[in-house]
């Protein structure tokens, strides 16, 4: 049975970029503060870039491909 997921990969030019976009997306603010400002709480994202080692950039693709972090931010 194929399960329907919904996943998004976001491809940047540089190593820097995907570390920073990855940052932007997984900021997470208190409830009461997203409650009081209207903020977003935040997404599970995984990023794989040279700067990371092989170790982590193999953790965050399978993370992705179990669905546990729906979008990753990938360098070209």
């Amino acid at each position: 049975m194929l399960l329907s997921r919904n996943r998004v990969l976001v491809f940047v030019l540089y190593k820097k970029e995907a570390a920073r976009v990855e940052n932007m997306l997984q900021r997470r603010y208190s409830p009461f503060i997203c409650y009081c400002f209207h903020l977003p709480r935040g997404w599970n994202v995984v990023s794989i870039h040279g700067d990371k080692a092989q170790q982590a950039r193999t953790a965050a693709l399978s993370l992705f491909k179990k669905g546990s972090c729906p979008l990753m931010v990938c360098c070209l």
